[in-house]
């Protein structure tokens, strides 16, 4: 993994990430003494790692350099993950049994807030968690064991389930969706479940589509069609717009059929 991100970015870091037992988040994060320009470099580090990994700490990676070509989508099931690597330059990591992440190599360099609009435009399309798009964005360094607090006491031993090679497969052309991207704020009301999937969306732009991405990925995480249909007539009353009383039963249906064939275009 550290040798095929060293061939879409030219520098990247590593860090150790510590979860507390009490609240499940994140508590400290330790980052590598020095950036990685060279599997020489990261062998160097590989140690301290393994070491942090076997005392609780998650291990993460991320390109180092303000601008990059890589954008990544989190927790998509392994098997779209897997597509993704079919129709573009891109690697994916199985991070929990079913679900992974997935690193994508655009065809052009991109600043943080062009990132997100395209990460953002993904994540619609293929179903990944609409509250992970924030840049720079930590992914999880294959070969370590996830740590989290309640998980399996051994944690899950993260690994590559796929990749295409930068010649291998086309680079993602960011462009148009670059065009037509909104950045905006977080959501005001509608619903505690609601909130919690989406986290910092955004209000601006489509609410449809954004309601859509949130049954797609609610769907995805467990949640019934009941609570998910639930959650969005609580987000629509809440953002005072008027739409019918099947709206919300409409985007379940439309979310599980695009779960059932989803497919990159």
């Amino acid at each position: 993994m550290i040798e095929w991100m060293l061939s879409a970015a030219p520098l990247i870091e590593v860090a150790a990430a510590h979860y507390d037992p009490v609240t499940g988040k994140v508590d400290r994060v330790r980052e590598g003494k020095r950036k990685i320009a060279a599997p020489a470099d990261y062998e160097r580090l590989r140690g301290w790692l393994r070491h942090e990994n076997a005392h609780g700490s998650n291990i993460w990676v991320r390109p180092a350099a303000p601008e990059h070509a890589l954008v990544m989508l989190d927790d998509l099931p392994t098997a779209t993950a897997a597509a993704v690597t079919r129709k573009y330059s891109a690697l994916a990591v199985e991070t929990s049994p079913g679900n992974a992440q997935v690193w994508i190599v655009c065809f052009r360099v991109l600043n943080r807030e062009q990132r997100q609009d395209v990460a953002r435009w993904l994540c619609r399309l293929a179903g990944s968690d609409p509250g992970a798009i924030s840049e720079p964005r930590w992914g999880r360094l294959a070969g370590y064991r996830q740590r989290k607090p309640g998980k399996d006491k051994e944690g899950f031993m993260t690994g590559i389930i796929a990749a295409a090679e930068l010649d291998a497969r086309p680079r993602l052309d960011p462009g148009p969706h670059l065009k037509a991207a909104v950045s905006s704020p977080a959501p005001a009301g509608g619903g505690v479940a609601y909130q919690r999937s989406v986290g910092t969306v955004g209000t601006g732009g489509d609410q449809s589509r954004r309601e859509f991405a949130y049954a797609c990925h609610a769907l995805r995480r467990g949640m019934s069609p009941a609570e998910v249909e639930a959650a969005i007539a609580a987000h629509v009353a809440a953002t005072g717009r008027r739409k019918s009383r099947e709206y919300a039963a409409r985007t379940v249906a439309a979310a599980l059929a695009r779960l059932r064939h989803v497919q990159i275009e």
